[in-house]
């Protein structure tokens, strides 16, 4: 095979902007995550548990941490240990005891502890709990095996837990309904919602819907203009952060700033004035267009601009903030000194938002790929979207080209195989693994797009359309396979030196680089 000439990443503070916002996230956050911080940051009760000892069906245990948002109990255990083999499975088993006897653990509780009791003595009997399980482990984290036979446990990762860490101390109990959402939790199971068994209700908002014809926009899209209050769109919000906990491949904002919305929450505290810019969002398919009788409107009626009451299930994360998450989230309930202040505009202020509603045709793909373009085209036209952001914002919309592939294929190095746990692929993942940002642009790129060696092996030397998601994902695979053997070989050869240079290895950007280019020499 032809050699490839490769670029030599560099691994100096200059070499790319998110290396840089790892460091300064990282300078933030020097200790180890820890649930109890995180969930009281965030407005859940915490029931003290250690050293509680009950027994479930003949099976003696404790619970390191109980948390609680009105019927919603969340069970939790955490461990500093460097193994979690042992640590995990006997928690499992006690814990699967417990989902299977509610019952027998509510009653058991309550006898060791009075606050627990005291708390369920009024609105909510046992069946009426929606309980939770979270396992973490703030050292080393549970390997993939483990996660896919870890039921009833939801997993958190150290990277989740960083990232749940920073957003409770920014947005402080806020951060609850991102939370619950991330446990799976409905609204329609929360307090009397659960109680009543009535499902999911929902709220008007007065507003407009605009005809398709001074839109522009494609057939199937609805475009609504209405005013909402803060607290309404909090609960609902959802970001797309980028090294978030949810689809990494699909997310493409940036986090939130604490500086400019203790800013915003000072403007607001001493002027009252409401932000009159409007929001750009996302709607749920489950979103009604009603006319003031109550008449649903078909939106390949509407030829006008027409006044609608626009009804929005009380869900968590159906509206998808795409510019705004600062302007919402400045109400943000705090435990501040002026939050008084804010709590007071929190339900009594409007918002403009401007909605579009998808057809219901679009897949979640498409729907994230528009809103990245949107998203895009909204802020270079205000404040110029920096390098490294749209480099994301580029892959995220052209995923079939050799960047986006060179990304996909690095972050899955990252997560298995000789390189997981290594490299620092997130803002949030721990300062003494590998910065990885500039391996895709300067390494995998010459690698993987179309004519190098190993796009020739993988497609024959016949036309494959990359665009092609079953083509695309058939490459990545075979990139990822055939990188991974040779890490794991050379893995081996360096066996006791097969760490970072910051842990006393070898292992650097440079180094990673200068393996993963060897493919066309092996």
């Amino acid at each position: 095979m032809s050699k490839i000439r490769t670029s030599k990443p560099s691994s100096r503070k200059k070499a790319s902007s998110r290396s840089k916002a790892k460091k300064t996230v990282s300078k933030k956050i020097v200790s180890p995550p820890k649930l109890l911080e995180i969930f009281e940051d965030a407005g859940f009760l915490h029931i003290v548990s250690e050293k509680k000892e009950f027994s479930i069906n003949g099976q003696n245990g404790e619970i390191d941490y109980i948390f609680l948002f009105k019927n919603v109990v969340i069970l939790c255990e955490e461990t500093a240990g460097n193994d979690v083999s042992h640590h995990l499975p006997k928690k499992i088993v006690f814990h699967k005891l417990i989902n299977s006897n509610k019952k027998i653990f509510f009653d058991s509780f309550c006898e060791q502890s009075p606050e627990f009791k005291s708390y369920f003595s009024g609105d909510y009997e046992w069946n009426d709990l929606e309980v939770r399980h979270v396992y973490f482990s703030e050292k080393v984290d549970v390997s993939e095996g483990g996660i896919s036979n870890s039921d009833p446990f939801k997993i958190m990762t150290i990277q989740d837990a960083f990232y749940f860490k920073s957003l409770s101390k920014i947005i402080q109990k806020s951060s609850r309904y991102e939370l619950l959402n991330y446990l799976k939790v409905r609204m329609s199971d929360v307090g009397f919602s659960r109680v009543a068994g009535r499902g999911v209700s929902s709220d008007s908002f007065p507003g407009f819907v605009l005809p398709q014809n001074h839109t522009k926009y494609p057939d199937g899209f609805s475009i609504v203009t209405f005013y909402a209050d803060p607290l309404a769109l909090i609960t609902r919000a959802y970001v797309l952060r980028r090294d978030g906990w949810e689809d990494p491949d699909l997310s493409y904002q940036r986090f939130i700033q604490g500086d400019k919305l203790h800013s915003m929450r000072e403007y607001l505290s001493k002027d009252g004035k409401v932000f009159i810019n409007n929001l750009i969002v996302t709607l749920p398919d489950e979103a009604l267009l009603k006319k003031k009788n109550g008449d649903i409107i078909d939106i390949n009626s509407v030829s006008k601009t027409t006044e609608i009451c626009l009804d929005l299930p009380q869900e968590l994360a159906t509206i998808g903030i795409i510019d705004g998450q600062h302007r919402v989230f400045s109400y943000f309930e705090g435990k501040d000194d002026i939050d008084s202040k804010i709590a007071i505009l929190r339900s009594r202020q409007n918002l403009l938002v401007t909605g579009i509603i998808f057809p219901k045709s679009y897949s979640k793909e498409n729907k994230i790929k528009f809103e990245a373009e949107l998203f895009l085209s909204i802020n270079d036209n205000q404040t110029r979207v920096n390098t490294q952001l749209r480099q994301d914002l580029a892959t995220l919309i052209k995923p079939e080209t050799s960047l986006a592939i060179a990304r996909v294929v690095i972050n899955n190095l990252a997560d298995n195989g000789a390189l997981s746990g290594k490299l620092q692929i997130s803002q949030f993942d721990p300062t003494d693994r590998i910065a990885a940002g500039s391996l895709a642009p300067y390494v995998g790129i010459q690698l993987v797009q179309v004519g190098s060696p190993l796009h020739t092996e993988w497609s024959g030397g016949s036309y494959k359309d990359l665009a092609d998601i079953s083509n695309r994902e058939n490459y990545i695979k075979y990139c990822t396979d055939e990188l991974r053997k040779i890490l794991g070989a050379l893995a081996k050869i360096f066996a006791h030196n097969w760490k970072s240079k910051q842990n006393g290895g070898i292992l650097s950007t440079t180094v990673v680089g200068g393996f993963i280019a060897l493919w066309v020499n092996w």
